[in-house]
């Protein structure tokens, strides 16, 4: 049992279920799960939070905020490099497999793909649209799919010609979308009440869709730290 000194917001656990973060704005505290005591200092998340995600190794957070994304270490609490910066709020920071890679999307209508090593921006946005667009990473990092408000879904790789578009089934209230892992070019489009797999490639629907047994809070969809 770990007891705090004043009443605790979300608690998360790592995903090696070795450390647990309790938020506390504005900070959150680090703890070592086996011994309970405090693994580093508190996180000092500096701005409100809009999303989360880890890094594989459960060595660093990735929280995202009014107009940046912070990547701290867990062994110190502090940041792993400066704030990775946008013109408007972030969503949904997305970690490539092999944790080298960062997608960030943002109401300013840019998508910045980022090293996870440096913090440096691999590259230079080629596209903006009208306001934010969910975004979702493949697994190797390499590939950004952008799922516009107007329709089309917007596929763009580092070094490659312009973004490529295509259509794919869309649930009604879609939130944001995931590749499945194991399954380099599938990936799960996910609304309120069901979700779609289809082919990243050429947008046709595949099998391993589902509904929920009831539509979920819109809120919950999307995860706030």
């Amino acid at each position: 049992r770990i007891r705090f000194a004043s009443s605790a917001g979300i608690i998360v656990v790592t995903p090696d279920g070795k450390t647990l973060l309790v938020r506390r704005k504005p900070f959150v505290e680090v703890f070592e799960l086996e011994t309970r005591a405090p693994k580093s200092a508190p996180l000092n998340l500096r701005e409100a939070s809009t999303g989360w995600a880890f890094t594989p190794d459960s060595q660093r957070l990735i929280v995202s905020g009014v107009r940046m994304a912070q990547v701290f270490d867990l062994a110190t609490g502090r940041l792993a490099f400066p704030p990775l910066m946008h013109d408007g709020p972030v969503y949904e920071p997305q970690v490539s497999e092999d944790g080298r890679r960062l997608l960030t999307s943002s109401s300013d209508g840019f998508a910045r793909l980022w090293d996870l090593q440096t913090g440096r921006l691999l590259a230079e946005p080629t596209l903006q649209t009208a306001q934010y667009s969910p975004a979702a990473l493949s697994a190797d990092g390499s590939q950004v799919l952008l799922f516009t408000r107007a329709g089309p879904v917007l596929r763009l790789q580092v070094g490659a010609p312009p973004a490529t578009a295509f259509r794919v089934p869309s649930p009604h209230a879609f939130s944001r979308a995931t590749f499945v892992p194991d399954a380099p070019h599938t990936v799960l489009h996910l609304s309120n009440d069901r979700a779609v797999a289809f082919d990243a490639v050429s947008g046709g629907e595949r099998a391993g869709g589902f509904s929920y047994p009831r539509p979920l809070v819109p809120n919950l969809v999307r995860t706030l730290f």
